[in-house]
């Protein structure tokens, strides 16, 4: 699938002008619930009316902006990423995308036009997942039929593995359950 058939596309996007405060930025993430916004040039007209991205912020960034005390009226472009725009193209697919997003230890990858940058939308880590939940199971696609449709023996059995095995301990009590009390789930 094509990043194109899923990604969220330019005019549903939030996006802020570098001269918006940070307060701004944090009030629109909580308000519409979004991880992320792009920032874009003011001007759009110096690059022939099409928007090109400046930057992204991401809720990364607003943490670093709190550790390192940016005040939260201060324009957003002081803790907009500095660095490289992380992009992609609307026609690679969402394989070659989650691999750009694992190389560049990030979450959104800016959608653009190949040829002239133009923004034509975003995705996440999170699109790619609920586009992937949306496909068939992609563990069944790589397990031979046979060993789906087998039926389990009596020796791959949890109960049958006895109370010397790694599923239970003296008190009879599953290790599962004992890390479940741990974490003081009920």
């Amino acid at each position: 699938m094509k990043v194109s058939e899923f990604m969220i596309p330019a005019d549903k996007v939030v996006r802020v002008s570098p001269m918006d405060t940070v307060q701004t930025v944090m009030d629109l993430m909580l308000e519409r619930h979004i991880g992320a916004l792009i920032v874009m040039d003011d001007d759009e007209a110096e690059h022939g009316g099409l928007p090109v991205p400046l930057g992204i912020i991401t809720k990364t960034d607003i943490a670093k902006a709190y550790k390192t005390q940016i005040p939260i009226d201060d324009p957003c472009k002081a803790m907009m990423n500095q660095g490289e725009l992380i992009t992609c193209t609307p026609n690679i697919d969402r394989e070659k995308a989650a691999r750009i997003l694992k190389e560049h230890h990030t979450h959104h990858l800016v959608v653009v036009d190949e040829e002239s940058s133009h923004f034509l939308g975003l995705i996440s880590s999170f699109d790619i997942t609920a586009e992937c939940a949306n496909g068939p199971a992609w563990l069944w696609n790589f397990l031979p039929r046979k060993e789906l449709n087998a039926p389990i023996t009596e020796s791959q059995r949890a109960d049958a593995a006895g109370p010397e095995s790694i599923f239970h301990h003296k008190h009879d009590k599953t290790q599962y359950e004992d890390y479940v009390d741990l974490l003081g789930f009920q």
